[in-house]
């Protein structure tokens, strides 16, 4: 209990209680997050980083990191290691500069950038999005903070992963703009 009322976030409001909330709400069409047993894996995993990690504490997007890391994790027979998980949390989350952090400085910043690159990458598309009055970072946020988790097929979220441990997170822009390469295509 003690612990509990330490992880508070800005309103007030038990950060295990927004974790549980977020909980349902993580791959709800999946079924393996309907077992208990990796709920509370993943309930365990975030609350231990928020005390790992208390400038940073909680974001709504680490539980789709985290669920990721479950199912990307689990042995053949089914065997879910949580610490492992947890330290894979540590080091994405590490190679990110403040997308998770309370004020997200550099995530808004990455956001005008990769704005940027896309009016140079595929001024089309931009000038699309543009027209709609919709800002590149209504979307782009959830890709960075979620790390692609629900744009991306698994597989290929691994793939953009392992690149992000090997080369660091400039992979995100190349990633992001190459969606907005396939709009245009697509268009």
């Amino acid at each position: 209990k003690e612990t509990n009322s330490k992880m508070k976030d800005t309103s007030g409001e038990s950060v295990l209680d927004v974790i549980k909330r977020d909980l349902s709400r993580t791959f709800p069409e999946n079924p393996s997050f309907k077992e208990p047993v990796m709920l509370n894996n993943m309930q365990d995993i975030l609350a231990a980083y928020c005390l790992y990690r208390p400038e940073i504490g909680y974001c709504q997007g680490l539980n789709f990191i985290v669920g990721t890391l479950l199912i990307a994790t689990q042995r053949k027979d089914g065997e879910v290691l949580p610490e492992e998980c947890f330290w894979l949390l540590v080091a994405l989350v590490d190679i990110l500069p403040d997308y998770h952090s309370s004020k997200m400085t550099c995530l808004n910043n990455d956001c005008l950038v990769l704005g940027d690159l896309v009016k140079k990458t595929v001024p089309q598309t931009h000038s699309q999005v543009t027209l709609f009055g919709l800002p590149l970072q209504m979307f782009v946020t959830k890709w960075f903070v979620c790390l692609f988790v629900d744009v991306l097929p698994f597989h290929t979220v691994l793939h953009v992963w392992d690149t992000l441990f090997y080369e660091g997170y400039k992979i995100l822009f190349r990633v992001a703009v190459y969606q907005f390469v396939l709009h245009k295509t697509r268009a």
